[in-house]
């Protein structure tokens, strides 16, 4: 009710100011007296907003209507509205269309995929695209969970499983799917860049932005860019990973493994890489790499999957970097090969 009770204002807005500023300029003709500057300069502010209103109106009806798109950090309402209608959960509050049981069948291989946003599917519409599902239906053989949920860390994707384990969650292989942006909760200028962002509006924009999707959208893509151009994002996965932030993301990859190992699991990894600007970050990729060999750990890097293709074909859209479908397929290929080759033939049933 409320969603339409916004928009037939926001419709109606061009029928009062347009009839206002009829009325205005007749006003000025029957009137025949000389128009002074400042009547001028009000009688065309009105034009104006009668005018944007009409082009309001238009983008309002799209967003509102008929636009289904995700954004790359979910805060306009479209984006929330995208996760309303594509993010059904399961038994476990995780994303999937099957429930999960706690306790292992005999008869299969459980792989459990511990991820963030990548795993969940951020940005994918239909479920069975992303590669967790893909491997599910590839290999009946297996039982394929995802414990993922966007936002998550090494960290906290550390106490996802770890509660999950306290419900007596069985495990055999756990893959840990590690975003190369992951580091961020040891970066400081990340916390600076999200505690701007969470600074609540001043009205009547705020006004604005709870009741227009137009304007919602407009003003968060405006000031991601504006943030962006300030410089948090300057060299500063180079810097993270080549310093104090680095040494924390380790002990917490060490915890992580720790967790896992304590709890009869095997252990696993891959890494994804950044989508936007896909074939960078090859120096960082190659110190994760030889981390995980250090570690004696199976390791899948990503990168030379995605690196052939444009960032525009791995993308979930423009204002979203999460992977597509067809960049889920392409983890998914390599993943498959990954878990065959390596993964499954160093950890026998348990």
């Amino acid at each position: 009710m409320r969603e339409w009770a916004e928009f037939l204002c926001i419709a109606l807005l061009p029928v009062v100011l347009g009839l206002a500023t009829l009325r205005f300029f007749r006003n000025r003709v029957r009137g025949r007296e000389r128009v002074s500057a400042t009547t001028l300069v009000a009688g065309n502010a009105l034009l104006l907003l009668a005018l944007s209103s009409v082009v309001l109106l238009g983008f309002e009806t799209q967003l509102r209507l008929f636009y289904d798109a995700s954004d790359g950090d979910n805060r306009t309402r479209v984006s929330k509205r995208w996760f309303e209608r594509h993010w059904a959960r399961n038994n476990f509050h995780l994303r999937d269309n099957i429930d999960y049981e706690l306790r292992r069948r005999l008869s299969k291989r459980r792989i459990s995929f511990v991820g963030d946003s990548f795993t969940a599917g951020h940005g994918v519409p239909n479920v069975e695209a992303r590669y967790v599902n893909l491997l599910r239906a590839r290999h009946p053989e297996w039982e394929v969970h995802s414990i993922a949920i966007h936002g998550l860390e090494t960290e906290t994707e550390g106490g996802l499983l770890a509660k999950y384990l306290g419900r007596g969650y069985e495990l055999d292989v756990v893959v840990l799917a590690y975003y190369l942006e992951n580091i961020g909760r040891y970066v400081p200028e990340l916390a600076e860049y999200f505690e701007r962002a969470a600074r609540p509006l001043p009205q009547p924009l705020r006004f604005l932005v709870d009741h227009s999707y137009a304007v919602d959208t407009f003003y968060y893509r405006a000031q991601t860019r504006f943030l962006y151009a300030q410089g948090y994002w300057n060299d500063l996965y180079e810097r993270a990973y080549a310093g104090p932030a680095w040494q924390e993301q380790q002990l917490a990859f060490r915890r992580f493994r720790r967790l896992v190992v304590d709890s009869s699991g095997g252990f696993a990894t891959l890494t994804f890489p950044t989508l936007a600007g896909v074939e960078g970050r090859r120096e960082i990729l190659d110190r994760i790499e030889r981390f995980w060999a250090g570690e004696g750990v199976p390791h899948l890097d990503l990168l030379p999957v995605l690196e052939p293709y444009a960032s525009r074909e791995l993308v979930a859209n423009p204002h979203d970097a999460h992977p597509n479908s067809f960049a889920q397929r392409l983890a998914a290929d390599a993943i498959e090969r990954f878990l065959l080759e390596r993964v499954l033939p160093e950890n026998p049933p348990r």
